[in-house]
């Protein structure tokens, strides 16, 4: 519906526009010359809306990607942390710890 009209507005405006060489009548030129702003504007107008509705649903996108990157981030630095307990029990002790505890290792 929307598309017709802007179709028939345009028509409208190129026929007062050429209506000048018949009629010679310069009103009837600038009523199409208006028409025809009209209809570029409403154009304008539906794209900008369509890209407007383009732009909100990939910012839904990034905002549910950005979530994601956050949860593996935080996985991360959970592996991270253990690495490094790991890191600060070698500093602390000055040699690699074994899996396995020995009895001797709690008497000293």
């Amino acid at each position: 519906m929307l598309k017709k009209l802007i179709k028939l507005i345009e028509t409208l405006s190129f026929l007062c526009v050429i209506s000048y060489f018949f009629l010679h009548s310069i009103i009837f030129v600038l009523f199409g010359i208006c028409l025809s702003l009209l209809a570029i504007n409403k154009s304008f107008n539906n794209n900008m809306k369509t890209l407007l509705r383009e732009l909100e649903s990939e910012e839904e996108i990034i905002s549910a990607l950005d979530l994601e990157v956050e949860k593996s981030k935080d996985s991360m630095l959970k592996q991270n942390s253990s690495n490094l307990r790991l890191v600060e029990e070698i500093e602390e002790l000055g040699f690699i710890p074994s899996i396995k505890r020995n009895k001797e290792d709690k008497i000293a």
